[in-house]
């Protein structure tokens, strides 16, 4: 069903409308939605190695990060860790001492991916960074963004925090226009669908009044 309806008042732009302001991600911006999204989640994700160069390709990260690892290992989690890898006492004496070693025998990736297996949070932000996840879910679930096109808003909740962020976020993109106007919201997280709200139904941050709008299967 395409739930998006021909509206009287047709606004255009994209937008993220985040907590604090607005993402512009039209043709006309440097970055689309996805963009938007899988730059945090890799901001975030080098964060947690305290990497703070702003943009790697996959290999460089998998090594500074895959250091950082073997950086905040102490000598028996190293050894430990070694030894599955079948390296002998020996060599595994040399890694302890100089741990720069430890990639003479292991691959800086299988680093990485080992430490991410134990840490599926990790594992999400670096799937969706490196575009293998979806990345519009991630920003509406997972930052709290809300996706705008033209009149039609996608969320992952509804709340009155989120009826207020929208509401914000709309006269930001399209000032009084916005009150003048009608929306779209489709909530993901109950697939339900809301058509031809009011502006000020949106900014009353009323959720009960949007029971009036949702469509009708």
């Amino acid at each position: 069903m395409n739930w998006f309806r021909i509206l009287k008042f047709a606004l255009s732009g994209e937008f993220w409308i985040t907590d604090d302001y607005l993402l512009s991600a039209d043709d006309f911006s440097d970055t689309n939605h996805e963009g938007h999204a899988m730059q945090t989640a890799l901001s975030h994700f080098l964060d947690h190695f305290n990497i703070y160069e702003e943009f790697f390709d996959p290999s460089v990260i998998e090594e500074k990060a895959s250091i950082e690892i073997i950086d905040n290992m102490s000598d028996q989690e190293i050894y430990t860790y070694l030894k599955e890898y079948g390296i002998d006492d020996k060599n595994i004496k040399k890694i302890i001492k100089n741990k720069n070693l430890v990639f003479d025998f292991v691959d800086h990736g299988d680093v990485l991916s080992n430490y991410l297996d134990d840490n599926t949070e990790l594992q999400e932000l670096y799937s969706i960074a490196m575009g293998r996840g979806d990345a519009r879910l991630y920003g509406m679930k997972e930052l709290g963004w809300k996706r705008l096109e033209g009149n039609n808003v996608e969320t992952f909740h509804i709340s009155r925090s989120d009826m207020d962020q929208i509401a914000n976020g709309l006269h930001e993109a399209y000032g009084e226009e916005s009150e003048n106007s009608s929306f779209n919201i489709h909530v993901h997280s109950t697939k339900k669908y809301y058509t031809n709200i009011p502006y000020y139904v949106i900014s009353s941050k009323n959720i009960g009044l949007l029971r009036n709008y949702m469509e009708k299967f």
